[in-house]
């Protein structure tokens, strides 16, 4: 009778069955990875398998989670519309405008930073504080 796998590696990748669920466990950037990847061994190792290759070349892997602010992500954004998207100079100042009035929002309300946590309860607080302080007629032109 053949005892089935309760672990196995793949480069600097391993995986670890804990109950009925697999854990995928490596160091990234000097800090311990484990994220759950699921029941099926087969698909563990196809993912421990791809996280070995990226952390090989040197990019980051594909379960990786970064937290980033909300400062932060309107930056990468506005960048990315003026040398990607080659966004008209106009098209940036509105949309940098527009994203203005939502990190003040941030700051002067108890809106968590990271954008992980805002969560649609954030964003219809905003929406509608932002439409009170109008004019009903400006609205109604929006």
């Amino acid at each position: 009778m053949a005892r089935k796998a309760k672990s196995f590696r793949i480069g600097r990748v391993r995986g670890d069955l804990r109950g009925k669920v697999w854990y995928l466990t490596y160091f990234e950037q000097g800090q311990r990875r484990r994220p759950k990847v699921g029941p099926d061994q087969s698909t563990a190792k196809q993912m421990a398998a791809q996280i070995n290759a990226e952390l090989e070349s040197g990019t980051t892997a594909t379960l990786s989670f970064q937290a980033i602010t909300i400062e932060e992500l309107r930056l990468k954004w506005l960048e990315h519309h003026e040398h990607v998207a080659r966004s008209s100079v106009a098209t940036i100042n509105r949309y940098r405008t527009a994203t203005d009035h939502l990190l003040a929002f941030t700051k002067t309300s108890r809106i968590p930073q990271l954008t992980s946590q805002f969560r649609s309860d954030h964003a219809e607080l905003f929406v509608s504080l932002r439409f009170r302080s109008l004019n009903p007629r400006k609205i109604a032109t929006l």
